[in-house]
């Protein structure tokens, strides 16, 4: 279960650090907001659990982090293909 959390917690510390050094610098830099807001769309991306789609190529069927996550913590299995 730590190893299927670890995505999810960089992204959203890396979103954290990224927030809080912008609110310090009081600089609203194109990369700053860049890093803040992708490391927020990943974040998102692999916390919610679904299965990604198809049409997105090689993850096509392969259970999100937070998928896995939820799937552990009801006690079943992390990487089968049905909910």
């Amino acid at each position: 279960m730590i190893i299927d959390a670890s995505g999810p917690l960089m992204s959203f510390l890396i979103f954290l650090v990224a927030a809080a050094t912008l609110l310090f610098l009081g600089e609203f830099s194109f990369s700053l907001k860049s890093l803040l807001l992708l490391n927020l769309f990943i974040f998102l991306s692999s916390a919610i659990p679904y299965t990604y789609p198809s049409w997105e190529g090689a993850l096509g069927g392969i259970p999100t982090d937070g998928l896995r996550i939820l799937r552990l913590a009801r006690g079943q299995d992390a990487w089968k293909s049905k909910v």
